[in-house]
């Protein structure tokens, strides 16, 4: 038999004195050391079990290790058969080089906690608070949303979405929520694309394989503390566009409602005074939405309108 037993117990004890410890170290060619977990009853030293160099630490059965479990080198963690292992209070740890859990192929990696247990990465830098369902990235312990980031206001900060790290690659970034009906293609909030010469940003569509939006609104607070706000401008399923109008009744739908303080509808400023300060482009004949009319000795262009939805009236545009 290859594996030699040293022990200082005279016999397993169901609490072991301090310093009490057992060992089975295999000396074939097999680089793993075992400690069946029947025999984890001691303290060696204080560490509990412990592993020095490149091996395989592997307890099997439902295995409790009472105390610390140390390694040095670079050791893998595996879990023999489907069973538990559990560490009651204590810390498992490597004095140096990686620490790799490998479950057996197929099977998950499970971190079962408590409701008053929470999960931590390097202390904060990732934090699950399972009593909340919330995760903290970045050194939030106490996130308020069920994804809290702090984030630096620097090129590394922020959220990065990309769907290729290939040089010199179109990349896509895309932002979507899930259809009202379950067997329907999400819906589409945002994608963004970085190309050769370009980069796009399309709001509430584009995709092939996704719904778009069928209305945008957007809005705005009177303050800074304003909930939900007021719609200033809205875009609806047939192109029209209204502006404090959300049920715009044309291609362009402009409503000014103050009438306290009135402001002119539409404001338009041309700095170049060689340029036109709007263009009309229509087909210019009789009966067209601007028509040609001749008067005595002048040829004349003139735009037609509608009055409070009774009756068209024109705007006389002279030739140059």
């Amino acid at each position: 038999m290859a594996d030699t037993k040293i022990s200082n117990l005279t016999a397993l004890a169901a609490t072991p004195d301090s310093g009490d410890w057992f060992a089975v170290v295999d000396t074939s060619a097999s680089a793993t050391k075992k400690l069946d977990a029947k025999y984890l009853v001691g303290d060696s030293g204080g560490t509990g079990a412990k592993v020095t160099g490149a091996y395989t630490l592997t307890l099997t059965g439902n295995s409790t290790a009472n105390q610390n479990v140390s390694t040095t080198g670079t050791p893998t963690f595996a879990q023999a058969t489907v069973d538990n292992l559990r560490l009651d209070g204590n810390t498992f740890s490597s004095t140096s080089g990686a620490v790799t859990v490998a479950p057996l192929a197929g099977q998950d990696f499970n971190v079962d906690l408590s409701t008053t247990g929470d999960f931590a990465v390097s202390t904060n830098q990732l934090y699950v608070d399972t009593s909340a369902n919330m995760v903290g990235i970045g050194g939030i312990t106490a996130p308020a949303a069920q994804l809290h980031i702090l984030t630096t206001n620097a090129a590394t900060g922020g959220i990065r979405l990309q769907s290729s790290l290939s040089d010199e690659t179109v990349k896509n970034g895309r932002i979507k929520v899930g259809h009202y009906t379950n067997a329907e293609e999400p819906v589409t909030i945002l994608i963004a694309n970085g190309q050769s010469s370009s980069n796009t940003l399309m709001f509430g569509g584009g995709s092939g394989v996704e719904n778009a939006i069928t209305q945008i609104d957007f809005y705005t607070g009177a303050t800074n503390t304003t909930t939900t706000g007021t719609s200033r401008m809205t875009i609806t399923n047939n192109g029209y566009v209204g502006i404090n109008e959300t049920t715009p009744n044309g291609q362009l739908d402009v409503r000014q409602t103050n009438t306290t303080a009135a402001i002119p509808t539409i404001y338009l400023q041309q700095a170049d005074d060689s340029e036109e300060f709007f263009e009309l482009a229509s087909t210019v004949g009789s009966g067209a939405p601007i028509d040609t009319v001749t008067a005595v000795g002048t040829t004349y262009a003139r735009m037609r309108v509608m009055v409070n939805g009774v009756g068209f009236k024109y705007i006389q545009l002279y030739n140059a």
